[in-house]
């Protein structure tokens, strides 16, 4: 691991199926493991890897870092892409349920719009769905993340 200190990583040496050992994250960070700095450290770490390289990094259960191979990338996306999904039409939902009677004209209006510009994002993303999968019912918070 010493030749990817280099400022501190050498983002160009990386490669898919890296492991970063919390010994190695420690070092790279200069933060002790189990501090705020530590943490949030291996987050901006993370987020490096991925503007710099276009690979996916997760953390691992023993605190450590892993940049994953194209097929667990591929898996850990789109479960990531469907809970978000999911989240997002949850939300929706929930934005309609909103007593609009109890919002002032500005806020009503703001709202409104709000709710049509979502209306419009949730029924590209079930067209589109539709449209992939043939047709076959296959409800978006019900479908299956992998």
């Amino acid at each position: 691991m010493d030749e990817l200190r280099k400022h501190p990583v050498d983002f160009d040496a990386l490669q898919k199926g890296q492991e970063f050992t919390v010994v190695d994250l420690s070092e790279i960070l200069g933060q002790k493991p189990d501090t705020d700095g530590f943490r949030f450290g291996v987050l901006g770490l993370q987020d490096q890897i991925h503007k710099r390289t276009g690979y996916t990094a997760k953390t691992t259960s023993d605190k450590g870092l892993r940049i994953l191979t194209d097929p667990e990338a591929s898996k850990h996306n789109n479960r990531y892409f469907m809970q978000h999904l999911r989240g997002a039409v949850n939300r929706h939902t929930l934005m309609i349920q909103v007593d609009v009677d109890n919002l002032t004209d500005d806020d009503r209006k703001l709202h409104d719009n709000s709710v049509m510009r979502q209306s419009r994002y949730v029924s590209a993303i079930v067209q589109t769905r539709k449209a992939v999968t043939g047709g076959q019912k296959k409800e978006l918070i019900e479908g299956n993340a992998e």
